[in-house]
């Protein structure tokens, strides 16, 4: 009798012990997915920086953020939630707590890194999200996006 509960209560055990398992897999890919979300959000406010001014803002990743705040800042409210942040010189942190680092080349390519969930830009699981930034005047229109 004692055999069969320790049979039943170890089973109990690894059932528990394979859901917690399964929760903070679910866990990591739903901060996962809230960090690619925050990096598209800061690629958008970058692409349109270009668009309107034709040209990237430059320098360090705090530098870029305070521009975009500077411009958009009183419009959008994903930079609102982060005015804090960035005024005092931080940045935007991804969701394990590590600021985005922010790169834009010569050729106006944009890559936004976040150090993903071992918190190492290292790591094969740091996110990166990049875009070649092109000039408003050579994306598609509208109307030739309806003939395709």
């Amino acid at each position: 009798m004692k055999f069969i509960k320790f049979i039943f209560i170890s089973k109990i055990v690894f059932l528990l012990f394979l859901g917690s398992a399964c929760r903070a897999e679910q866990g990591e890919a739903s901060l996962v997915r809230n960090a690619k979300n925050s990096m598209q959000t800061l690629m958008t406010g970058l692409i349109t920086y270009k668009w309107d001014y034709d040209k990237l803002p430059s320098g360090k990743t705090i530098e870029i953020l305070k521009e975009l705040l500077r411009i958009y800042g009183d419009d959008q409210p994903f930079f609102q939630a982060h005015r804090a942040m960035i005024e005092k010189g931080v940045g935007i942190l991804d969701p394990w707590g590590i600021p985005y680092e922010i790169f834009i080349s010569s050729k106006d390519e944009i890559f936004i890194i976040s150090s993903g969930p071992d918190k190492d830009f290292a790591s094969e699981k740091r996110i990166i999200l990049y875009r070649k930034a092109m000039p408003i005047s050579q994306t598609p229109k509208a109307a030739d996006l309806l003939r395709i």
